[in-house]
């Protein structure tokens, strides 16, 4: 299966959720994002930070398939953020970009983490002060220099990630 047509899938399972059984990976698994996000801000000088279109940035004329792209948006349950949903767009041109098999750095997808965040129920936004809103939970907007040294998450497996929430 393509990379595209995997993220489709995984946007379709979401379920917003409001309890916190998930919110300790979740926020680990933003951290990850940021992580991953950096990098490829860094290599490409993305000002955006911390959310922005990474496809664009590869590559400004390449789209994925806007009418697919528009009905998985579409099909995602009320709940979600503004940068909730733009995400999941901009993950969906990223995994257009990745089957294109262009040469590209050999940097984890950035939008995997989240697309897991929310497939576990949480939505991610920014708050008035700055800060990011994973849940209930605020974390600090660092810069992308400071996330780019964040321990990677190498393990994204449903146990591993149940493990941080018991």
């Amino acid at each position: 299966m393509s990379e595209f047509e995997n993220f489709c899938n995984w946007a379709k399972e979401i379920m917003w959720d409001s309890s916190a059984d998930s919110r300790k990976s979740q926020v680990r698994l933003f951290q990850e994002y940021l992580r991953r996000a950096a990098l490829w801000a860094s290599e490409y000088r993305e000002s955006g930070w911390p959310f922005y279109d990474i496809a664009e940035s590869v590559d400004p004329s390449f789209r994925a398939p806007e009418a697919k792209v528009r009905d998985v948006v579409n099909s995602l349950p009320e709940g979600g953020t503004y940068y909730t949903f733009k995400t999941i767009e901009w993950s969906l041109h990223f995994a257009a970009l990745l089957d294109r098999g262009d040469e590209m750095p050999e940097f984890a997808n950035p939008f995997e983490p989240l697309l897991l965040i929310y497939r576990r129920g949480s939505v991610v936004n920014l708050s008035p002060s700055g800060s990011i809103e994973v849940g209930e939970y605020s974390i600090p907007r660092k810069t992308p220099e400071k996330c780019r040294i964040l321990k990677p998450l190498s393990d994204l497996s449903e146990e591993s990630l149940s493990s941080f929430d018991e």
